[in-house]
């Protein structure tokens, strides 16, 4: 009698080291966007922090690119140089990563926006009054909506910046996780190294 042989699961990779380089970006981004409106002088220390948060675009920037070293990582490892699971789900696991926690903020700031129009109409408070000009607007039209509920908004000159301005980010890396399977992979399975790092770098540029 043969014994059957069982390949044991691949473990999957876990790199705890980016996930807390992650977790740093991600604070120094929520950082960047609390904004004190204060009347009078700062004092020293907290004149320095504000002047640290200055770079919270670069901030992204290096979340994305951990977020992109992660997943492709994996990608190294398999032997087929796919990713785990396919795309459907790939973009599974993506989505409830994703859209959960981004369609939750939507729609509180949906509620929050109703609910100032409801106190400007009926009572004498004023939201620019309180907030000035504070990231979170509650003056936005359907189609704004529309955009964000599709996460295109990034892309829409007029769009991007309504609602909650932050939120572009996370339509961003909607979108590049949509890049890697559909248009680097292939390159890169295809052509090589070179080739799907010459091809991210012209994407990347290509706005500019």
């Amino acid at each position: 009698m043969i014994p059957s042989i069982e390949k044991a699961p691949e473990k999957r990779l876990r790199l705890e080291y980016l996930d807390g380089l992650r977790g740093l970006a991600a604070l120094y981004v929520v950082l960047v966007h609390v904004e004190p409106s204060i009347g009078e002088q700062l004092p020293n220390w907290l004149e320095l922090f504000i002047k640290g948060l200055r770079y919270g675009r670069i901030s992204v920037v290096v979340f994305i690119i951990l977020s992109g070293y992660v997943l492709m990582a994996s990608v190294v490892r398999s032997l087929n140089g796919y990713v785990a699971g396919g795309l459907w789900g790939y973009i599974k696991r993506r989505s409830r990563r994703i859209l959960p926690p981004y369609y939750a903020t939507l729609f509180f700031c949906v509620l929050l926006a109703a609910a100032i129009f409801i106190l400007e109409k009926f009572t004498s408070f004023q939201w620019n009054e309180i907030a000035g000009k504070g990231s979170f607007s509650p003056y936005f039209s359907f189609s704004d909506f529309c955009y964000h509920l599709l996460l295109i908004h990034n892309v829409i000159p007029y769009a991007y910046l309504s609602i909650n301005p932050p939120l572009w980010t996370v339509a961003t890396e909607w979108q590049l996780y949509f890049f890697f399977p559909l248009f680097l992979l292939p390159i890169w399975r295809r052509f090589g190294l070179t080739s799907v790092v010459l091809a991210a770098f012209l994407i990347g540029i290509a706005p500019l």
